[in-house]
């Protein structure tokens, strides 16, 4: 394991001025108007790469492909293997060291997970613990609940 990836969307004020900056703000998540960031951090929680907040419409995926095309995530180093949740499947090749991502399985339309999804799904939500832990912490700030 190198480094946890996981992306958050704060509630904004939605723009009434400008409908393309509305739209924009419309995120998936939270299906309401909202900025997203994504982090980075190593296992014992602490964060060393973060995005700026951007309108939420932009995908995870999107955010990772242009925060490595611009050398921001050169500092993980070759080999490190990178935890992500199912938003950020197939973004090896937005790293500049083509870091190795491990998601959780997809149901891919089946009712339920074999047997042998659901080890490899619980071993892989167990190493992103620390991370979500981290967000929870974020998000019980006061300055970063409510609306911005």
């Amino acid at each position: 394991m190198g480094a946890i990836v996981d992306g958050k969307d704060f509630y904004t004020e939605t723009v009434r001025v400008d409908r393309n900056a509305s739209t924009a703000q419309q995120g998936s998540k939270l299906n309401k108007s909202s900025i997203r960031m994504l982090t980075w951090s190593l296992p014992c929680g602490l964060n060393f790469e973060h995005t700026v907040g951007v309108f939420a419409r932009a995908t995870e995926k999107h955010l990772t492909h242009i925060w490595g095309k611009y050398g921001r995530l050169k500092n993980i180093p070759v080999g490190y293997v990178i935890s992500a949740d199912k938003g950020f499947d197939n973004t090896s090749g937005s790293y500049p060291n083509f870091n190795t991502i491990i998601t959780p399985a997809f149901l891919h339309g089946n009712s339920q997970f074999c047997p042998k999804a659901v080890g490899y799904n619980l071993r892989a939500c167990q190493l992103r613990y620390t991370c979500e832990t981290v967000y929870s912490n974020v998000t019980n700030c006061p300055r970063m609940s409510g609306f911005i």
